[in-house]
């Protein structure tokens, strides 16, 4: 399936926007192949999802992907804080993470 989205990505991609198309082909497969992954495995295990915390995971590689492009970080571009400020984000998110998981077991546990 991934195989398949990398050969039409590439396709539609490849010259118009070169490596960097390239680039997006190569996400966009990886995306279905993960996308086809979970499709099979919800038929032998079910998952629940939370996604207040994908959205979580999510939100700071967001903002350092998009932050420079739209202008909302120029002044934190040049120096430490920008980078020092986004661990902070992500280590605190996974720390709640951990804490979540903890009191889960817990819970189960009783």
């Amino acid at each position: 399936m991934g195989f398949g989205v990398n050969l039409a990505a590439n396709a539609l991609l490849d010259r118009q926007y070169g490596a960097l198309g390239t680039i997006w082909a190569w996400l966009l497969a990886w995306l279905a192949i993960i996308a086809g992954m979970r499709l099979v495995g919800e038929r032998s295990y079910r998952l629940d999802y939370s996604w207040g915390l994908t959205l979580l995971a999510f939100l700071p590689w967001t903002c350092f992907l998009l932050g420079p492009r739209a202008r909302v970080t120029d002044l934190l571009q040049n120096n430490l804080a920008y980078p020092l400020v986004l661990s902070v984000v992500i280590l605190l998110g996974l720390g709640s993470l951990v804490i979540r998981d903890w009191r889960f077991a817990q819970e189960r546990s009783l």
